[in-house]
C-alpha cells in the first residue's frame, strides 16, 4: 500500500499499514477499509514524483496523485468516504 499524504510505499507495523517516512501508522479501521478496497498494490507508473505536498492526495493502491473528487484515475477507487479518518491520523512528518 502506498502512503496516501506522500505516495512512499507503507510497512506493516503492529499489523497496521505505517508511513515509515511520514511516521504515520493508519489506524486500525483504515487499514481495513483500504486493504479490504485496494487488495493489490499496482506498480507505480515511471514518472510519479512522490512527496507531500498541500492538499495533495495520493491513492494507496497506484501511488498515483489523485485527482480533486479524491477518485483514482487509474484504478478508478475512490478514498472520499474515509477523508475526516485520514484528516484525523497522527500527523505525517513534513519533508
Amino acid at each position: 500500500m502506498y502512503c496516501l499524504h506522500c505516495g512512499r510505499e507503507m510497512t506493516r507495523t503492529d499489523g497496521v499499514f505505517t508511513c515509515v517516512a511520514g511516521g504515520m501508522p493508519l489506524t486500525p479501521h483504515l487499514h481495513a477499509v483500504f486493504a479490504e478496497r485496494f487488495p493489490e498494490m499496482k506498480p507505480r507508473p515511471a514518472g510519479v514524483v512522490v512527496g507531500r505536498k498541500l492538499a495533495q492526495w495520493f491513492c494507496p493502491g497506484c501511488g498515483i496523485p489523485l485527482e480533486r473528487s479524491m477518485k483514482c484515475g487509474c484504478c478508478g477507487q475512490s478514498i472520499r468516504d474515509q477523508i475526516f479518518r485520514l484528516v484525523e491520523l497522527p500527523p505525517h512528518a513534513e519533508e
